[in-house]
This record gives C-alpha cells, structure tokens and sequence, in this order.
C-alpha cells in the first residue's frame, strides 16, 4: 500500500487561539505533501474567529466543548476520511517536508503509530533557553520502532521515550477497534497530560508498533515568559503525578514497573531511551513548588474518581425518595 498524501487526514484541535491557527494553516497549505482534508476542532462552544480562520483556509470546522484535548482530537479522527489521521498542535508550525517523513513509517502494516521530532520554533529569550535545557520537547534525530519486543518498552510508551500528541499520526482504522484517546487525560481535564503515553501503551500493548521518525519536524512555541514557563511545567508535573497515579489503579499487572521506574527516577538513574540534545538538568521551579504540583496529582485523580461514580450513580426522577435501604 502506498501512502502518498491522498491518503492522510490532518486534525488540528485548537482552543482561543485563533491567530496562531491562522498561521499553522497557512503553512499546511504549503507542504509539499497535502492531507486530502483539514479538520479544525473547537475545544469551546463555537468561537466565530477560529471558524473563520478555518474556513476561510479551507478547513472543516467542529466544536467540541468540554471534552478536553482527547475528546477533541477523538471527534477530529472519527470524522476524518483518510487512512491516515495526523495530528498537530494549534501552536506549532511543520516543516515542508513533514508529512512525507511522518506517514513513511506507515509502509510496515504492523505500524499503528508515528511520531515526530518536536524543536523549538525560537530559542532567544531566557525562558525559552531555560525551558529547552531541561529538556523541552525534542527526543532527538535517532529513528525508533517500539512494540511488545522492545526492552523497556512499557516506560518508553509511558514516561515519554516514543514521541509527543502534537507531531503524531494514527491509522483512521485503529480507531474501530482502540477507544481513543483516554478522554479523561490531556488538557482541558483534571490530569493534564499522558493521553498520548497511554495511547502508546495500549497500542503497543495489544500487539502494535509505534515509530518514531526524526525527519518529520514540527516547530513548536517554548514559553516566553517565565510565568508562562512555570506554568507549563508545573501543569507538566501534575499531568504526570495524576497519570502515574491512575497508572497504578487501572493497571494492576504493570504496578511493580510503575513503582520501580519511579524509584530508580528517584535516585536519579539515567535512560538511555530518553534522550534530549538540549537537556542539561536545569531546574524550572523552586523543589518545594515541584512537590506541591507532584501531590495535586492524586488530587486529580480522586476527582476523576469522584466524576466518575456520580456519572454512573442511577439518577432519580425528582422528588423521589430513595429506596429504603432495610434499616
């Protein structure tokens, strides 16, 4: 099967951020392989300057309000036609040659799966310099093929060592059979992150590869001011305690990987599968704001919890007694 650009989809969910969407389409426009279409999904209620934007660049337009990222880009994929699904930030800006790198994986029927290399889109400002020396979000030019064979392959889909959502492709037809995106990860929820981890290791999981393709480069937006960096490192953080945490309780075969990768994190043992060219260990926040965020994870996920039981608590029709309970 050949995957020439007729064959893919590009789903881009976005949320008030009209301008750099406007962008982002402008340069898809330019790439040298085109997706057969472009669905823009509107993480609100409906704004009239991003469906603009998407219309006017040709674009499908959809809302999707309250569902979070994941429930974004599970309507996006669902919607889409091609067999390919690619997905891209709202921020973010490809390079010409992008798609053709991110779909070529695809030629190996075992791969469900690619990712690409994220760099910054500028490096000049402190921030920015800061936020890349901890490690950003570039894993590097060395290509990985990951499955149910690969050594360590459980961390490497969770904690970060395969790829990121925002340079990520999906074949349309895994959606028939996966559930999608874990809609109750990502931003725009309680755990604010590891929706694409825990993509990857339930693909993976099931029998399936994910790639990583070091030539599908996607520039993407670094935090120019400090609170801005802070910010999303401190939402990295919670992300990644509440995942870690619902990692434990949803997954009880893996406990013991869950609990040793965090202890030899602990202690401060390197991955050899987790690597970044601009990481030097510099520290974004002060320890006692990084402890604070790590402990809103569990927060966060007892509030999933919480969500969780009153959604399937039976509803009665008001004015009701509840039934007696024979005390």
């Amino acid at each position: 099967m050949s995957f020439a650009s007729p064959c893919c989809s590009l789903v881009i969910a976005t949320r008030n951020r009209h301008r750099t969407l406007g962008n982002l389409l402008e340069v898809v426009g330019g790439l040298e392989a085109q997706p057969i279409e472009t669905i823009v999904v509107d993480n609100t209620s409906g704004d009239p300057s991003t469906r603009m934007v998407a219309e006017k660049r040709g674009a499908s337009y959809l809302t999707a309000p309250g569902t979070g990222l994941s429930g974004a880009r599970n309507l996006g994929a669902r919607r889409a036609s091609g067999q390919i699904v690619a997905f891209l930030d709202d921020d973010a800006l490809p390079v010409a040659d992008w798609l053709s790198h991110l779909l070529a994986p695809f030629v190996d029927a075992r791969v469900v799966a690619t990712t690409g290399r994220i760099v910054p889109l500028e490096v000049e400002l402190e921030p920015q310099r800061l936020f890349a020396a901890a490690g950003g979000l570039d894993l590097g030019p060395e290509p990985r093929v990951v499955c149910a064979d690969t050594e360590h392959w459980f961390e490497i889909c969770n904690f970060g060592g395969i790829g990121h959502g925002g340079n990520l492709a999906l074949r349309r037809a895994a959606f028939d059979a996966w559930p999608g995106f874990h809609e109750s990860l990502g931003l725009g929820t309680d755990i604010p992150g590891g929706e694409e981890h825990h993509a990857f290791f339930e693909l993976v999981r099931d029998g399936h590869r994910v790639a990583y393709a070091p030539h599908a480069v996607v520039k993407h937006a670094y935090p120019d001011t400090f609170e801005a960096m802070r910010a999303a490192h401190v939402r990295t953080l919670i992300g990644f305690a509440g995942y870690v945490v619902l990692l434990l309780a949803e997954e009880p075969r893996y406990r013991g990987r869950v609990l040793r990768y965090l202890v030899e994190a602990i202690c401060g043992k390197r991955r050899d599968w987790r690597t970044s060219p601009t990481r030097t260990g510099t520290r974004l926040v002060p320890r006692r704001v990084t402890l604070l965020a790590l402990l809103r994870g569990p927060v966060a996920y007892a509030r999933l919890r919480r969500a969780r039981r009153a959604r399937s608590r039976p509803k009665r029709p008001h004015g009701q007694a509840p039934p007696a309970t024979g005390r």
